[in-house]
């Protein structure tokens, strides 16, 4: 299944040649942005966060269009940078949490997971598990113990985002 391309991956490369920018990691060697190693932020709190998020059809289908744009609102700020280029972010710690859109494919993510893992970020489908059987219906990077949990919790409408 296309999971294992996720599962399997122990060293991912984005290369942006229009950014003038390449990020790349190995599991167990880090991640670097340019030859600079890469570190997630330590911001742990959504009021403080700068979020990146990709908004889709897919959102309104699951019927989160609402609570996503909640959530946005309640960091210290919100964008739009899509694709590999968020999750490059939180890896390089400009970026606290980044969603993507929903029915992105592990192939899409297979390189920028590692990068943002050997960053020490966490990255996970939007139950919190770390792949999917055959998709993804989007995918959270993020930064920070506190910020993981207050999003875990939102996700299971245990906790609304406060406006920022």
């Amino acid at each position: 299944p296309a999971s294992k391309v996720l599962e399997g991956a122990g060293a991912g490369v984005v290369s942006a040649p229009a950014l003038g920018r390449r990020w790349w990691g190995a599991q167990g060697l880090g991640s670097h942005a340019d030859g600079r190693p890469c570190r997630v932020s330590d911001v742990h709190d959504l009021a403080d966060a700068q979020v990146c998020v990709t908004f889709s059809p897919g959102w309104e289908t699951l019927g989160l269009s609402h609570e996503l744009t909640a959530l946005a609102q309640g960091a210290r700020r919100a964008r739009g940078f899509g694709d590999f280029w968020q999750h490059c972010l939180v890896a390089e710690g400009a970026v606290d949490l980044a969603i993507d859109a929903v029915g992105v494919m592990p192939y899409d993510l297979a390189a920028v997971k590692v990068i943002v893992e050997e960053a020490g970020g966490r990255f996970t489908d939007r139950h919190g598990n770390a792949t999917r059987e055959q998709w993804f219906d989007w995918v959270e990077a993020e930064t920070g113990r506190e910020l993981t949990e207050f999003f875990d919790a939102w996700l299971m409408g245990e906790t609304t985002p406060r406006a920022g």
